[in-house]
């Protein structure tokens, strides 16, 4: 946790636990804001736009001390539809990908997996994105 958001903002993990500080959720909003607007000129450049916007996380959800999730679907909703994920989806997108991955499937929600046989300690070298 020695990177990212928390830790350029002089913000601790133990800071998100529970109800985090406004502050710190205004932060948060404006940094999902400019993370999908930085989306959009790429999208435009290969010839279409974000068909929708999937926020997931606890903080997406937040809507005490002031509304998240209502400021994120507003204010993204002109680059596609915002849609808000259930609470624990990304914990379980990810057990989801790793029990494909575990059980050696060739692929993991489209996403083709390459196995090294000859490497027994890792099982997964790549992923093909």
């Amino acid at each position: 946790m020695k990177s990212g958001l928390l830790c350029r903002s002089d913000y601790d993990f133990e800071d998100v636990k529970g109800v985090p500080s406004e502050e710190l959720l205004e932060i948060v909003y404006c940094a999902t804001l400019h993370n999908v607007y930085s989306l959009v000129p790429f999208t435009e450049h290969l010839g279409s736009g974000l068909d929708a916007v999937i926020l997931s996380g606890r903080l997406s959800r937040v809507e005490e001390p002031f509304d998240v999730r209502g400021r994120l679907s507003e204010d993204l909703s002109n680059v596609g539809t915002v849609h808000v994920c259930q609470e624990k989806s990304t914990a379980l997108g990810a057990a989801l990908v790793a029990r494909d991955v575990a059980r050696g499937d060739s692929e993991t929600l489209g996403v083709p997996i390459e196995f090294n046989e000859a490497d027994t300690s890792s099982k997964v070298t790549s992923t093909n994105v």
